[in-house]
């Protein structure tokens, strides 16, 4: 018998090191513990999360994605809890993940971590992302319960939704977090249900966003908001959040701005939605917003672009721009965070007149608003001209190569408008 016990506890001991050993070879290095996370330095380590979806993982280089088959992480499983889903923690560490291409039509849930569950997300930056799929979609994370999510930008992605949610960060919460995240210059689209952050609250518990922003385009039929698409929960909240978006639309047959909002459609009445501010840019269905306009309510209280200050950030909003937060004119004109270096876009109005809004991207800068002829020109700080565009459409793309600082003009028969880029 005490042969047998002892045969037993040394073929488990060698399993359980077989199994660690095994993790290991996987990783850069690193046990999956809170205290000696798995170590993530190239793109086939990243895959590999899905194997140890309840592991503790801390990223430790940018990754290009480029030519990259990345597979969702975690996946709905058996329901609530189960351990298909991924229920680890990942430390961006402020790096930035680039170039990943995810088209899957039929998929549900499809984004990078898939359905997660019980996980903890931050400190990363999701730049060049397009995911296609059918529906309960985010860039980063598709269904998404009981999880905390955290200085996480996305930008220059997309996600496209065949069917219902499709966020900028993440599709429906259910009794989940997210505060101090921003989405910048990316599409979102669904049938029902999208957000510049978030597409829905969902599943009858409680969840927050706070502390947010987006300039993203968000389209769909029913329910498309700047911030949070639809919230069908009570004793959700919504707070301290700003919506910049460059387009809110829903293509219902029968379009009403009930359907969208600002910052939240709430379908739901015990919705708490606080010390909220939008644009007065911002149309939906082309349409100047003058209803609902306070920081309580679904369109969120008016503001300009002269109002972006650090103090409007620090003491309206109240970001935190001491520890988390930074205004940086190089990387956006909205903040970004205090780690960040690079990753961002700049969405500039042209002198004051917010129907004209500026995106830049790597190679490219693109203007939104135009009216057909307006002349764009964009001029080096010696005064040559390096591209010039005709517009015969609203939006016109204007290839623009190298860093530096330019002069961009927007001209009609009657006047000229100017903006200084920093590129």
């Amino acid at each position: 018998m005490k042969t047998t016990t002892l045969f037993r506890s040394i073929t488990t001991f060698l399993f359980c090191n077989l199994l660690l050993l095994t993790a290991q070879a996987q990783f850069a290095s690193g046990t999956g513990t809170s205290t000696d996370p798995y170590v993530i330095m190239t793109t086939n380590q990243f895959q590999q999360m899905t194997n140890y979806k309840g592991s503790c993982f801390i990223l430790m280089s940018d990754l290009d994605f480029t030519g990259f088959s990345l597979n969702s992480i975690g996946s709905y499983g058996s329901g609530d809890n189960s351990p298909d889903r991924f229920h680890g923690v990942f430390d961006g560490n402020g790096h930035t993940i680039k170039n990943i291409v995810m088209n899957k039509p039929t998929d549900w849930d499809l984004s990078i971590f898939g359905v997660v569950d019980g996980a903890s997300i931050k400190k990363i930056i999701v730049n060049n992302c397009q995911v296609t799929g059918s529906g309960r979609m985010g860039v980063l994370t598709g269904l998404t319960c009981r999880t905390t999510i955290d200085q996480v930008a996305v930008v220059n992605s997309s996600c496209i939704a065949s069917g219902p949610h499709a966020g900028g960060i993440t599709g429906p919460l259910v009794n989940s977090t997210i505060t101090n995240c921003y989405t910048q210059s990316s599409t979102l689209k669904s049938g029902d249900s999208a957000g510049g952050i978030s597409s829905a609250f969902e599943g009858g518990a409680a969840s927050l966003i706070q502390n947010c922003y987006s300039t993203s385009s968000v389209e769909t039929t029913y329910n498309s908001s700047g911030i949070l698409g639809n919230s069908n929960n009570d004793n959700c909240s919504v707070i301290g959040c700003l919506a910049a978006n460059s387009n809110v639309i829903n293509n219902n047959p029968i379009p009403s701005n009930s359907l969208s909002a600002r910052v939240a459609n709430k379908s739901a009445s015990g919705t708490t939605l606080n010390r909220n501010y939008a644009l007065t840019s911002i149309n939906i269905n082309g349409i100047t917003v003058t209803s609902n306009n306070t920081i309580s309510t679904q369109n969120g209280a008016d503001v300009t672009t002269n109002d972006l200050t650090t103090d409007f950030y620090t003491n309206t909003l109240q970001f935190d721009m001491n520890s988390i937060w930074k205004l940086d004119q190089n990387i956006s004109q909205y903040p970004v965070f205090k780690w960040q270096t690079q990753g961002g876009t700049t969405n500039v109005p042209v002198n004051k007149k917010d129907s004209y809004v500026i995106q830049k991207d790597n190679n490219n800068i693109i203007v939104n608003g135009l009216t057909p002829l307006n002349t764009v020109s964009i001029y080096n700080i010696s005064g040559t001209l390096v591209s010039q565009r005709i517009a015969t459409k609203s939006i016109e793309i204007l290839p623009l190569n190298g860093n530096g600082i330019f002069i961009l003009k927007i001209s009609s028969n009657t006047q000229t408008e100017t903006v200084k880029l920093l590129k």
